[in-house]
């Protein structure tokens, strides 16, 4: 067991008043190693709260949380965190200004930081980052395992999404022998995985389905057909009466496009601000970018 894991449960053991953050915009990984966490704390017997300055997107509604994700702070009332645990964030800013701020200004009394994103600089009092982990939920179900919580039940179904949603449906080169363990084992404990890939996959508005297909004859192809980008303006979301969340995945849908190695959606994201979200196949590394 890695010592960080280690001093992880530790402080999961000793604390209490827990507030489990999440990135803003969340994808199925951010929201399933969320919920997932929500599980172990509530197993231990903890006071926690969850937080999303975005809270959960339409396209997820069907999980069926079983606990409330606050998107204002204020709502969270009188209660205090002692602990602040960020889930998916590669860095605490993308969980939002305000709790960016609340731990820059030590509003926590701890912070702990659980991911699998490559260029983490370990911002909080404990970090357990795992670059070779296909996704943070797989990371959140070794806590759960050190806890000999079983998941299954809703449980095993947040920590499935995190899997199935970071590695494209287990076809991403993140895919390991590790990841389809933790995923036999979810299905041995009772997810029904017909089921569950029925509801996931049957959310899309005939709205977001067109406008996809708008997307695809936008697309343009640069640096020898190796780069594959496309545009997306507030006014065009707007027009088709579509939010953020339904552009989720088109940046990966793209790298489809034979030859393509890297692939870019590029959209407005408020005044003046501009947000590029890039994929890559074979060995590219945007990360760097």
């Amino acid at each position: 067991m890695p010592e960080s894991l280690q001093e992880i449960c530790n402080m999961l053991k000793e604390r209490d008043n827990f507030l489990v953050v999440s990135h803003a915009t969340p994808d199925g990984d951010a929201i399933g190693s969320q919920l997932g966490m929500a599980c172990i704390l509530k197993a231990l017997n903890k006071n926690f709260r969850l937080y999303n300055i975005s809270g959960i997107p339409a396209t997820l509604n069907w999980i069926n949380t079983g606990f409330e994700v606050f998107e204002n702070l204020y709502e969270l009332g009188e209660f205090k965190t002692d602990v602040c645990i960020f889930v998916d964030c590669g860095d605490s800013s993308r969980a939002g200004q305000e709790i960016h701020g609340m731990l820059e200004n030590r509003a926590f009394t701890a912070s702990i930081c659980i991911d699998h994103h490559r260029e983490n600089p370990e911002f909080a009092t404990l970090n357990w980052v795992d670059p070779t982990a296909s996704s943070t939920a797989y990371m959140v179900a070794e806590i759960a395992r050190n806890f000999k919580i079983p998941l299954e039940g809703p449980r095993g179904r947040f920590i499935y999404l995190g899997l199935v949603e970071d590695t494209g449906s287990f076809s991403y080169g993140n895919t390991d022998a590790r990841t389809f363990a933790l995923a036999s084992e979810i299905a041995g404990l009772g997810l029904n995985v017909g089921q569950f890939n029925n509801c996931r996959e049957h959310t899309w508005s005939m709205e977001r389905f067109r406008f996809w297909g708008r997307l695809s004859n936008e697309i343009q192809l640069a640096h020898g057909n190796t780069i594959a980008y496309v545009c997306v303006t507030q006014a065009m979301l707007e027009e088709a009466g579509l939010n953020v969340a339904d552009l989720s995945d088109f940046a990966s849908w793209m790298r489809r496009i034979k030859g393509t190695r890297v692939c870019a959606l590029i959209r407005e994201n408020g005044p003046g601000r501009i947000k590029i979200s890039l994929r890559s196949a074979l060995n590219v590394n945007v990360q760097k970018v």
